[in-house]
């Protein structure tokens, strides 16, 4: 199983399938998970045609929107 060999999950023989609670695995994965929506995102937008600049400054904009909200 993919998640058993990513340590995302491992299984007790008789118990059960379990979801880890190693907090070094789960930083892991979430910073995996991030970069790839980051890599995906900009590549659209650069797709798009928006400079560094321009994706820089979208971002910048959004983390406002989403602190005051």
């Amino acid at each position: 199983m993919e998640m058993d060999r990513e340590q995302i999950t491992f299984s007790k023989r008789g118990q059960g399938t379990f979801v880890t609670t190693d907090m070094d695995v789960i930083t892991d994965l979430k910073e995996s998970l991030a970069d790839a929506q980051m890599h995906a995102l900009i590549t659209y937008m650069k797709k798009l045609g928006f400079s560094d600049e321009a994706i820089v400054d979208s971002l910048k904009r959004s983390l406002k929107e989403v602190r005051e909200s």
